[in-house]
């Protein structure tokens, strides 16, 4: 069974939202607002995604005057899924579609340079239905971005992946899936960040985390999930009023957000809060993060190719 609340702890003290659908025990995070100093992570994408043919065909059998039939393509465009999410316009896309052994990973836009942290186990069966495009698991690794993603001021963004909910999650320990902001050297919490993550709610019970801070002040949105083999579509969108997050369609939760965020120091890191803590541990697919509040509809029109419930043509 799925509880959902909402935790806001921010400048004006502290509301709660709770729906708790028959679920009990779920109070929020026992260990703070911002665990571990920080708030999300950030992200890797798709560098062998396939070519765009080449060559005149000939026939229907695909065969050339110049050489041998042409493989399909199998480039983003080509994957209904992937073409929705740049339809949107991206500022990072990581498919995280490498085959097996990969050592690097490229984000799909141009954007960003990815670099490996640690070594990530690629061609994991991916999320997309009846989709070839493969997932990556992330253990001790992850993925810096570098410095890019800096959404100041009020300015809206939506990060957006698919993510398998991890069942050893513990007390105090979140696991990071995106997160933009620097890390302190006395360990405290930066005062701009952003980022998704999970954290421990109750046995069994692991709260899906968007989190933002802007000068200082955190707001958070923590709606519970219950642990299970499935990669769940999991959104959080900034609008420059609101921080909005969705769960497979759901919008779980929601709060009010007006505050400035200074210039967002350090990288853009994906399955990790920095480069030695807080991994993700877990598998990742589709990582994309727009400059954008994507609205319901494009999230449903994304999560719907997902489940494979393509639209008619």
């Amino acid at each position: 069974m799925l509880g959902f609340s909402l935790v806001v702890s921010g400048a004006g003290g502290c509301s709660l939202l709770v729906d708790t659908s028959g679920l009990t025990g779920s109070e929020g995070p026992k260990d703070g607002a911002l665990p571990d100093g920080g708030d999300g992570g950030e992200m890797a994408a798709d560098a062998t995604l396939g070519g765009d043919g080449g060559g005149l065909l000939d026939g229907p059998d695909g065969s050339s005057s110049d050489g041998p039939p042409t493989p399909p393509d199998t480039g983003p465009s080509q994957r209904p899924y992937a073409a929705a999410v740049l339809s949107d316009r991206p500022v990072l896309y990581l498919p995280l579609g490498e085959p097996a052994g990969s050592t690097s990973v490229a984000d799909v836009t141009g954007n960003a340079h990815p670099k490996l942290i640690g070594r990530p186990t690629f061609g994991r069966p991916g999320a997309i239905a009846g989709d070839p495009d493969t997932a990556a698991a992330f253990d001790q690794s992850g993925i810096d971005c570098g410095s890019v993603l800096d959404f100041s001021g009020r300015q809206p963004f939506t990060l957006e992946l698919w993510a398998r909910v991890p069942s050893d999650v513990a007390v105090g320990e979140p696991r990071f899936l995106l997160r933009k902001g620097d890390v302190l050297s006395d360990g405290g919490q930066p005062l701009d960040a952003y980022g998704l993550y999970f954290s421990l709610n109750a046995p069994g019970i692991v709260d899906s985390v968007f989190s933002r801070r802007a000068g200082g002040l955190p707001t958070v949105a923590f709606p519970p999930i219950s642990v299970d083999a499935s990669f769940h579509h999991i959104v959080g969108v900034f609008n420059g009023t609101q921080l909005l997050l969705y769960r497979d369609t759901f919008q779980v939760g929601f709060y009010g957000d007006t505050d400035l965020a200074g210039s967002i120091a350090g990288s853009f890191y994906v399955a990790l809060r920095d480069p030695t803590n807080g991994f993700a541990r877990t598998e990742i697919d589709e990582v994309a993060v727009y400059d954008s509040a994507l609205p319901q509809s494009r999230i449903q029109a994304h999560h719907d190719i997902g489940v494979g419930n393509l639209p008619d043509k």
